[in-house]
């Protein structure tokens, strides 16, 4: 008896998953998945490490990050002609000090010669405050401005609750997804994460201006340092979404609507 061949119609459609539709399909379930999983995750990672964190004293913290090796940038000999300069932002971190929201640790200023106009919080209360920065701001309300965002930093905690998203969140998507989705799911973590930084920046703002408030009872000219960095920024306002900072423009519309 001969062979004949019978044609199956739409059952071979079926049988082979529904052809480019169905695959499409399922690469969107799949999607929709792994996004809901890292959703799940990234919040879950965020109370676990706010329950940590919480339950680090600052005395601890000084313990633990207080002998941080920070690098020999930051061991950098103050220049002469910025002595009076740095002992002004010493008085000034002082006089900040006795805003009753500031975080209990022993704080202490760290010289870093970068040009760029900046200053950042070191876990254990170390605050950097670079060259470019005392060479930029010659009024003691915008230098205390910054001085305050970093200790707003230590009063939320940020770097400690930073770190540990970061290091759960990061293992957490190597245990469940292994290497098989890196590029996604690192793509969407880091997007995540630089989000929630965004996000403390802005915190720490509003921490700034009220220690301002309370301290010196005003904050006019507390935005200088964004003054300066808007006018040399370019980045398109979609960009920020790759940036740990807001948008500098936006930050001052902000400080100018909240704290009129």
């Amino acid at each position: 008896m001969k062979f004949v061949p019978r044609r199956m119609g739409e059952t071979a459609e079926s049988s082979s998953g529904g052809g480019p539709h169905g695959t499409n399909k399922e690469i969107l379930t799949l999607t929709a998945l792994v996004c809901l999983t890292m959703a799940v995750l990234y919040f879950s990672v965020g109370l676990v490490t706010d329950l940590v964190v919480s339950q680090i004293s600052p005395e601890r913290e000084s313990e633990l990050f207080g002998a941080l090796s920070m690098g020999d940038e930051f061991n950098s000999v103050i220049p002469n002609d910025y002595t009076e300069k740095w002992e002004s932002v010493e008085a000034i971190l002082q006089k900040l000090e006795g805003y009753m929201a500031v975080a209990p640790l022993e704080y202490k200023l760290a010289y870093h010669p970068s040009l760029d106009p900046n200053a950042f919080a070191i876990p254990g209360g170390t605050i950097a405050v670079t060259r470019g920065l005392l060479d930029e701001m010659e009024e003691e309300i915008a230098m205390a401005f910054v001085v305050a965002h970093e200790l707003g930093h230590f009063a939320n905690r940020d770097h400690l609750k930073g770190m540990g998203r970061r290091l759960g969140f990061g293992l957490g998507i190597r245990i469940l997804f292994g290497g098989g989705l890196d590029s996604l799911t690192n793509k969407g973590a880091e997007l995540m994460l630089l989000k929630y930084s965004r996000n403390q920046e802005s915190n720490a703002d509003q921490f700034a201006m009220e220690c301002l408030d309370e301290v010196y009872g005003r904050h006019d000219g507390a935005g200088k340092l964004f003054e300066i960095l808007n006018s040399s920024e370019s980045m398109p306002k979609w960009a920020y979404m790759f940036s740990t900072h807001p948008d500098s423009a936006d930050r001052l519309q902000l400080l100018a609507e909240e704290w009129r």
